[in-house]
């Protein structure tokens, strides 16, 4: 993790990343990630996070499922091989910005 990754992040953001190995998700970096969450998030019993995750397996350990139900975190997996027309962030963000990078790469590469 380099600290130039989370420049002009909001206060109080982690950065978390598998390098050098890859860019996956690991199971403990995810537990982090939920940590992290939770610290910055009021869950209750009274009142649930609902979270959408893509049905990753590291998302599906032991340790992240017991986390998540001692602080009353709901977890919502979407199904395999379709988080890209499912999941929120990639098709109302990611998707948007992916359209427009590979515009501006085509412009540049004329």
């Amino acid at each position: 993790m380099h600290n130039a990754m989370v420049i002009n992040a909001i206060e109080g953001s982690i950065g978390l990343v598998n390098c050098p190995t890859s860019g996956w998700m690991t199971d403990p970096l995810f537990l982090k990630a939920l940590q992290h969450f939770k610290q910055n998030i009021r869950c209750s019993k009274e009142e649930h996070i609902l979270v959408l995750l893509d049905n990753h397996k590291n998302h599906c350990k032991p340790d992240a499922i017991l986390y998540c139900r001692e602080y009353d975190v709901v977890i919502c997996t979407f199904p395999p091989n379709c988080t890209h027309r499912l999941q929120p962030l990639d098709v109302g963000v990611m998707g948007t910005l992916k359209a427009k990078v590979a515009q501006t790469k085509q412009l540049t590469d004329q």
